[in-house]
């Protein structure tokens, strides 16, 4: 790494962000996003393909929203968009996320076949609603977050 550059990199446990100007709160906070939203991607991608496989659905293009309010969203030309929060979750919680929405490539509705489809991906999904619910609100705020 050279002086000077901007990076991010998980050093043991710890996420080391190195910017040369901290102080610039706007810049800091674009980083840590957009590292968040590289790690996402790439953690949750490979398990909408996995979902998809199992359900007989075409992989889906796989992209990362900044939504603040939903996990994830399926659209009708079956494409998957998945909040980069998901990225402070518990994987199971994430892996939920991923079977619903990958769920809709087949059911594009929330019917009872849908959640029939979605057990079959993801047996607890029951529990893992309610806990993410939970999780969802002690979420870290990142100042841009603030109402």
């Amino acid at each position: 790494m050279r002086p000077g550059r901007r990076s991010v990199h998980l050093h043991d446990a710890r996420l080391v962000l190195c910017v040369p100007e901290p102080a610039r709160h706007a810049t800091v906070r674009a980083l840590l996003v957009a590292w968040l939203k590289a790690r996402t991607l790439q953690m949750l991608a490979p398990r909408a393909a996995h979902f998809a496989a199992r359900i007989g659905a075409r992989m889906p293009r796989v992209a990362v929203s900044n939504a603040r309010r939903q996990w994830g969203v399926c659209t009708a030309d079956g494409r998957i968009r998945l909040s980069w929060r998901l990225a402070h979750l518990a994987p199971e919680l994430s892996d939920y996320v991923v079977a619903h929405e990958t769920a809709h490539l087949v059911e594009l509705n929330h019917s009872k076949r849908f959640w029939r489809l979605v057990e079959s991906l993801y047996p607890d999904w029951r529990a893992a609603r309610q806990r993410i619910r939970r999780a969802g609100a002690t979420l870290p705020i990142l100042q841009e977050d603030l109402p």
